[in-house]
């Protein structure tokens, strides 16, 4: 992926593919106080266009603004790789661990409902989520042409 042609008229350094240069903070080389985080990133060390990368970089830059605000320095950006999860079908996902461990199929699948159920807001969501999701996948089967009376 490249970055949006409207990257350049912003008139900031840009490397490969039309991403932001910047240091090691994430901010830009002579603007410390411009952060860039996601996509548009093009700092010194690559990160894969994902969501955690993008994720912990926000969470990065924010430190960061609060750090200068009380007169802090600037601390490097260190991205730990919680691994990769991806479902692929019914009952089926891929699972790569930081380590290199892979599982597939429904081990993997299962582990991907959990993380995702987790990360839902509030206790009520938490356990409606997964109740809906099992009667929806293995409770009565419904055709696109039935219809509730």
């Amino acid at each position: 992926m490249t970055a949006p042609s409207q990257v350049a008229d912003w008139v900031l350094p840009q490397g490969a593919g039309g991403r932001i240069t910047l240091t090691e903070a994430l901010n830009v080389p002579g603007h410390p106080e411009i952060f860039v985080a996601g996509d548009l990133a093009g700092q010194p060390s690559p990160q894969p266009q994902l969501a955690q990368p993008a994720i912990q970089m926000g969470a990065h830059a924010g430190r960061q603004i609060a750090a200068a605000l009380r007169g802090g320095s600037a601390r490097p950006f260190a991205y730990r790789d919680p691994g990769i999860m991806a479902t692929v079908g019914k009952a089926e996902a891929v699972l790569q661990l930081p380590n290199g461990v892979s599982v597939r199929g429904l081990p993997a699948w299962l582990v991907w409902i959990f993380i995702h159920v987790m990360y839902l807001l509030g206790g009520r969501n938490r356990a409606s989520v997964p109740l809906n999701f099992f009667w929806r996948y293995a409770g009565p089967r419904r055709s696109a042409t039935s219809v509730s009376q």
